[in-house]
């Protein structure tokens, strides 16, 4: 499974006018780039990816994504973030195959962020002021939030764009930054309804009066459990939430959930947290077979948490929701095309199919940016995306990107459906209306979408 593809080179010098160390990046070590002639380091934790980097007009992607995240002493890579990276990676390959936009590649810089929140403004400020990224892809609220703030990213007016941030904090960020964060992921506000309906109404939930709220105190869960919480208590349930530090401690609040007697616990937290919430739990008695029920969050669908010692009894049968993966006419087609490369099925992880469509959106957005007179920059890439929901219907799909890209280089806008479904945006906040998914964790240890849930009706 590959995260990034080594392409280390040597370096060479020229005699003549001057000092020339590289003419091209593919003559520089894998963390380097050729600026002026010289072979510069990248920042910290940064390295070219795919694309054609050794074109002069290249346009430049710079994703920066917790790759890896801290457990005790050292770093584990998150799979989740690993398959998103895949999923960004085949849809710069699909869109270089059709020669890019108005004759000018895509080259994906990949930064790897540990989740910190230093590191991320830390390099979104290199690649802003060393290379004048227009766009810059990054993944969770928390880090999306971190990144769209960064001083040197304002100034520049860089893009923004995540395919996972999903926090109402989002909303009113997108406006601050004179519209220039975007997302493909449905904003919490839409999946909180879907959730609370759920746990309202499903047959196996619609009982429980006493329900727990464990999140992972940051914008993400703190926004989504503020949120279910205002639900389920208008809905006259008695809610309990507690919250926790990322990879710290869990059996406080754990304990101050099983003491209160809760019947169901809904865990907002990634993979590898959902895993130690799910254990803890079992040995404070919030167990399946004494009556508790657990229902997960978008970030939670994650294979990781198969991995814990109580699984097998306490996962078959569970609910979670999340941004629905194949809302989209064209998932099939992504699917397949995802597993044939990766051999990995993409409906088993969360947001697979926002990040290939965020890409898109972005090669799309730069054909906006790159004709008609313009010139490349986050205001005219947003520009781009907003003439993305209304014209002729276009499925996100390699063979399709031609007619598309030429259509929006001649100034006609498109009304596009991405492969997570609509990409139609809600006005004043980069995110779209798209659909949720309720999904369920399998005896086999595996998932299975049990519906789509329109959050409209």
């Amino acid at each position: 499974m590959a995260v990034l593809v080594a392409l280390v080179g040597s370096c060479s010098l020229t005699a003549g006018a001057g000092f020339v160390e590289c003419a091209k990046d593919s003559e520089c070590a894998n963390d380097k780039v050729c600026l002026e002639h010289y072979c510069v380091k990248l920042v910290d934790d940064c390295q070219r990816g795919s694309g054609s980097f050794d074109a002069p007009d290249r346009i430049v992607i710079a994703a920066t994504l917790p790759l890896s995240v801290p457990v005790d002493a050292g770093f584990v890579l998150d799979e989740t973030e690993v398959q998103s990276l895949n999923a960004y990676t085949l849809a710069l390959d699909d869109m270089n195959g059709y020669e890019g936009v108005n004759g000018r590649p895509f080259a994906l810089l990949v930064c790897d962020t540990h989740r910190d929140t230093d590191t991320i403004k830390s390099q979104v400020s290199w690649l802003v002021q060393q290379l004048q990224a227009p766009m810059i892809l990054t993944s969770g609220s928390r880090q999306t939030l971190a990144a769209a703030t960064a001083t040197a990213a304002l100034d520049a007016g860089t893009l923004i764009m995540s395919a996972t941030a999903t926090s109402p904090a989002l909303l009113a960020t997108f406006v601050q930054s004179g519209g220039l964060v975007w997302r493909t992921a449905p904003p919490d506000t839409l999946q909180a309804k879907v959730l609370a309906d759920l746990l309202l109404a499903d047959s196996t939930l619609a009982s429980t009066t006493r329900i727990g709220i464990i999140s992972v105190r940051d914008p993400y869960g703190d926004g989504l459990s503020n949120e279910l919480s205002s639900r389920l208590r208008a809905g006259g349930r008695t809610v309990y939430a507690v919250s926790f530090d990322e990879g710290k401690d869990i059996l406080a609040p754990v304990s101050t959930l099983a003491s209160n007697g809760v019947k169901a616990t809904v865990v907002i937290a990634l993979g590898n947290d959902a895993r130690r919430i799910l254990e803890a739990g079992y040995e404070k008695n919030l167990k399946v077979f004494l009556g508790h029920r657990w229902v997960f969050t978008d970030a939670s669908k994650d294979p990781v948490i198969f991995s814990e010692k109580y699984a097998s009894t306490e996962l078959p049968g569970s609910l979670g929701s999340a941004g629905a993966q194949g809302a989209g006419k064209a998932f099939t087609y992504f699917q397949q095309l995802f597993i044939n490369t990766y051999h990995v099925d993409p409906s088993n992880y969360s947001y697979t199919s926002h990040s290939y469509d965020a890409m898109y959106l972005l090669g799309l957005g730069s054909a906006w940016a790159t004709s008609g007179g313009r010139t490349l920059s986050g205001p005219n890439i947003a520009d781009g995306l907003n003439h993305l929901s209304a014209g002729a219907s276009y499925q996100i799909r390699p063979d399709l990107f031609a007619d598309m890209k030429l259509r929006l280089s001649m100034g006609v806008g498109l009304d596009v459906e991405g492969n997570s479904g609509s990409l139609d945006f809600i006005a004043d906040a980069g995110a779209p209306t798209a659909k949720i998914e309720i999904w369920r964790a399998e005896a086999d240890g595996g998932f299975s979408t049990v519906r789509l849930v329109d959050p409209a009706l």
